[in-house]
This record gives structure tokens, sequence and C-alpha cells, in this order.
């Protein structure tokens, strides 16, 4: 850190005075990553139902069977620190499909089922600095892409 003050010969005034804080990043992993290949099972943040660590990013990547979709619920609503107007300010829960860019982003206290068209799936949680909550769990599974399909387009299961 720098801190660079300047003044001139005009005004003279009290000045200013500054605390400050240095944390130990050594000790804090940056990346936790883990692999599923299991055509079900569940995903929860670290720590989940008490408060979430900040400052460490955590990804899991889902690859199952060929020809299969993979779909997202959540066991229970999210406790995040979100943002207001939909954006995502603080910390995220993204959902990509595949490897692309494309993804659904979450930061509401609520989410639901998301069906993704894809046997590959990458989750990110990203949490910021400051504030945490109790986290997510979410349980994902498979099903035929006829099944998807069809509740898609229906809103019905068939």
């Amino acid at each position: 850190m720098r801190v660079n003050f300047v003044s001139d010969e005009n005004i003279e005034g009290a000045g200013f005075s500054f605390n400050w804080t240095s944390i130990d990043m050594l000790g804090i992993p940056s990346l936790q990553e883990e692999t599923l290949t299991k055509n079900q099972g569940t995903i929860t943040s670290s720590g989940f139902s008490t408060n979430y660590q900040n400052l460490l990013k955590y990804s899991w990547k889902l690859m199952v069977t060929d020809g299969k979709y993979i779909v997202v619920e959540f066991v229970t609503n999210l406790d995040i620190e979100s943002g207001t107007g939909g954006r995502c300010p603080y910390d995220a829960l993204r959902i990509y499909k595949g490897t692309t860019a494309d993804s659904s982003t979450i930061c509401t206290k609520q989410a639901s089922l998301i069906v993704l068209k894809s046997n590959e799936i990458l989750v990110e949680f990203t949490p910021d600095v400051s504030g945490s909550g109790a986290g997510f769990s979410l349980d994902y599974k498979t099903v035929g892409r006829n099944i998807v399909i069809c509740y898609h387009y229906t809103n019905i299961v068939c």
C-alpha cells in the first residue's frame, strides 16, 4: 500500500488520519475446485448452515453421462450477501452451461429449479471480502433430453 499526501502553501488544515489492518493472504487459499461425475448429488457452500468463508472462490465442474441434461434444484433458500435490482456486486453464485460464458447468476435469497441443456456445467461461488451468510445447498440430477424439452415448453413433466 502506498499513501501519497501532497499539500501546497495556501491553506492549512488539521490534516487526516487513517487506520489500516493487514491480513495474511497466504493463509487463505484463493480457489477451491472439485470435479463431480456422478449422475446425481449435492453441492453445498463451505460450512453450509453456518457462515461461509469470504475471499475464497469455490468451483464445481459437473460432467455427467452424455445424452443427459442436468437439473439443479435448491434444497433451501440461499443465504448469501446480495445486491439490489438483480445485480450481484457482493457475493454471487453462477451456473454456467458447459464451458461458455452463458450463465445464470444468482444473488437473491430465493432460487428455484434450473434446467441446463447440457451434460456439463460449472458452478462457481465467489464471496467478496465482507458479509456472509449460511450459504447454499443444491441438488443436481440428470434427466433424458425429451423430458427436459417437454418440461421447458409446457411447464409440466411429461
